[in-house]
C-alpha cells in the first residue's frame, strides 16, 4: 500500500534521475559545443595559414627579379650621360716673320713676328679624355683651320694689299702707327656689328616663337622688339668705335712716306702649299 511518504520518495527519486539525465545531456551538449568551437578554431587557423602560404607563394611567383642595377640608378646614369658632356678644343698657331721701315722716323723695325692663330676645332664628348681616333681627328681639323686662315691672310696681303691686324704696325722706335695697317682695320670694321646684330636677331626670333607657341606670359612682343633694339644699338656703337679708330689712324699716317711691310712667307710655305 502506497503511503504519502513512499510517494514523496518516489517523486524525489524521479526528480533526481531527471536532473542527472538533464545534467548528462547538458554536459554532453556543452562538450559537443566545445568540440565544435575547437574544430572551428582549428579550421580557421588552418585556413589562415593556408591563405598566408598562398599569398606568400603568390607574391613570390609574381615578384619580378631585381635587375643588376635598380631602374632609378640606371635612369640617373643615363640622364647624367646625356645631359653632361665635355667640350674639347684644339687650335694651332704659326709665326710669320716680317719687318717694316717706319714711315715717320725712317728706321727699320727689325725682325718681328706675327702670330697667326687658327680657329678652334671643337668636339663635344661624354668622356673627359678623347680616345686616340677622335683626338687625331680633332687635331687634324685644327690644323686645317690654321691652313685656311693662313691662306686667307696670304691672299689678302699679296693680291689685295690688305694686311691682317696680326701684323703689329707700331714702330718699336717712335711708337707711331703705319698707313698699311689701316686696310686691316677697314676689313674688320663690320665684323663686330654684324655679330651683335645677328645675335640680337636670333634671340628676338626665339622670343617671338615663345610668345606664340608657349605659355610664357612674360615673353611678349615688346620684349622681343626691345632685345632687337638693344642689339642694333650695340651694333651701331661698335661700328662707330671702329670708324673712330680708322679715322684716328688715318689722320696719324696721312703725312710721310707710304711703305709696305716685308713679310717672309717662306717660313710658312709648307702651310700655304697644303
Amino acid at each position: 500500500m502506497l503511503t504519502d511518504e513512499n510517494v514523496c520518495q518516489a517523486a524525489r527519486f524521479m526528480d533526481s534521475g531527471h536532473y542527472e539525465q538533464a545534467a548528462v545531456k547538458k554536459s554532453s551538449l556543452s562538450g559537443r559545443i566545445e568540440e565544435s568551437c575547437i574544430s572551428e578554431t582549428e579550421q580557421t587557423a588552418q585556413n589562415g595559414s593556408e591563405k598566408a602560404v598562398f599569398k606568400r607563394k603568390h607574391k613570390e611567383s609574381h615578384t619580378p627579379e631585381a635587375p643588376a642595377f635598380p631602374a632609378n640608378v640606371y635612369l640617373k646614369e643615363r640622364k647624367y650621360i646625356m645631359g653632361t658632356y665635355y667640350r674639347h678644343t684644339r687650335s694651332e698657331k704659326a709665326e710669320v716673320p716680317y719687318s717694316f721701315q717706319c714711315e715717320h722716323c725712317g728706321k727699320n723695325s727689325g725682325a718681328l713676328r706675327a702670330v697667326i692663330n687658327g680657329p678652334e676645332a671643337e668636339d663635344n664628348s661624354n668622356f673627359k679624355t678623347l680616345n686616340e681616333e677622335r683626338e687625331e681627328k680633332l687635331c687634324r681639323r685644327a690644323h686645317e683651320n690654321l691652313v685656311r686662315e693662313m691662306k686667307r691672310i696670304h691672299k689678302d696681303a699679296v693680291e689685295n694689299k690688305i694686311f691682317s691686324t696680326n701684323f703689329i704696325d707700331k714702330c718699336p722706335h717712335c711708337s707711331q702707327p703705319q698707313s698699311w695697317a689701316v686696310s686691316g682695320l677697314k676689313k674688320k670694321m663690320f665684323e663686330n656689328p654684324i655679330v651683335c646684330l645677328g645675335v640680337g636677331a636670333v634671340i628676338s626670333l626665339l622670343a617671338v616663337l615663345c610668345h606664340y607657341f608657349t605659355d610664357m606670359e612674360y615673353v611678349t612682343l615688346p620684349l622681343a622688339a626691345g632685345i632687337f633694339a638693344v642689339s642694333a644699338a650695340a651694333a651701331v656703337v661698335c661700328l662707330l668705335w671702329n670708324m673712330a679708330k680708322i679715322s684716328a689712324k688715318t689722320k696719324k699716317t696721312s703725312s710721310g712716306a707710304k711703305n709696305l711691310p716685308v713679310i717672309e712667307w717662306g717660313a710658312v710655305q709648307g702651310l700655304l702649299n697644303e
